[in-house]
């Protein structure tokens, strides 16, 4: 992260020929960023007691590195469900100065991966990078906003083993019942161990299962359909 202070600038040819000087974040102004979408604040530890150090050159640059784990919140669209693909977004804002006051700017389109370490269950397939105004019914004010757009796609190799593959097994297993003798006491046995199973099925899958979002996943209706199936 950088930015510009133009209060700390100096030419460098009446002060020993210094370029750049380490300093405490807390002894300089810091931009107050947040996470729109989120939980906390990007640089809140640039407190009185911060040990945090930044980079101030002669030109009145300001940089450091930030490491810092938060939590934002996606929508999710589950339709489609192991196979799905999440669009998510990253908002990050200036909320106590306005547009005049202070400016964002990207250096990229793109998110740098090249540090990013592969998940199991997602997969990054796309980034995007890019800014725009956050503006208010109530006020003709403008606020800068850079948001970072992320393509997550689901690994559904766990959810075809422990979901779909059982799942379409009883449906097949329960096809054999009518085909069975009506009166054949192993048809009602072999019934009963399929719905059985079933329902023990049914409680090891809602661990698997993902918050339910705004839309139905189909894998839910074709388990209440097979339900159906097994009453009529």
């Amino acid at each position: 992260q950088k930015w510009v202070d133009e209060y700390l600038r100096w030419d460098k040819s009446e002060h020993g020929n210094i370029t750049f000087f380490v300093t405490k974040a807390r002894d300089i102004w810091t931009p107050n960023v947040s996470v729109r979408n989120g939980e906390d604040k990007i640089i809140e530890h640039f407190n009185d007691t911060s040990m945090h150090e930044v980079v101030v050159t002669s030109n009145g640059i300001v940089s450091t590195n930030i490491f810092k784990e938060t939590r934002t919140f996606c929508e999710l669209n589950l339709v489609y469900f192991p196979f799905d693909v999440q669009t998510c977004y990253i908002s990050l804002h200036s909320w106590p100065y306005i547009s005049d006051q202070v400016v964002f700017r990207t250096q990229c389109s793109k998110i740098n991966l090249e540090h990013q370490n592969p998940g199991e269950e997602w997969a990054i397939i796309e980034t995007k990078v890019f800014k725009q105004f956050l503006t208010s019914n109530c006020t003709e004010y403008k606020i800068w906003k850079v948001n970072f757009k992320l393509s997550l796609k689901r690994n559904p190799q766990i959810y075809i083993t422990y979901m779909l593959l059982p799942c379409f097994t009883f449906s097949l297993l329960f096809t054999f019942v009518s085909v069975m003798p009506s009166d054949s006491k192993q048809m009602i046995n072999f019934a009963v161990t399929i719905l059985l199973s079933y329902n023990f099925f049914q409680n090891l899958m809602y661990h698997f299962l993902a918050v339910i979002g705004e839309y139905v996943p189909y894998l839910s209706e074709f388990i209440f359909l097979f339900l159906l199936l097994k009453i009529c």
